[in-house]
């Protein structure tokens, strides 16, 4: 059992997942504000679209966009051919 009385065994896997990477008392905040919503997390951290605009704005070569950002140097590519 946890802290709180929380029995780990009997937890769902998502929240014992949860519990794992951030600790009952941020696993027991998340159930308590988004319990009962599905939610998918995309691949990528960050925005498509913003990503765009700082790669038109950027002069670093494609390997180190699509390394800072988690795209693949083919879509950065394309992006800036796209937008120059």
């Amino acid at each position: 059992m946890g802290k709180e009385g929380i029995n780990l065994e009997a937890l769902n896997p998502i929240y014992k997942q949860l519990y794992d990477l951030v600790g009952e008392e941020h696993m027991l905040s998340i159930y308590a504000d988004l319990r009962g919503i599905q939610v998918t997390f995309p691949a990528h951290l960050y925005d498509g679209q913003a990503v765009k605009k700082m790669i038109i704005k950027s002069g670093e070569p494609t390997a180190v966009l699509a390394k800072e950002f988690g795209y693949s140097q083919k879509w950065v590519r394309s992006v800036i051919k796209k937008y120059k």
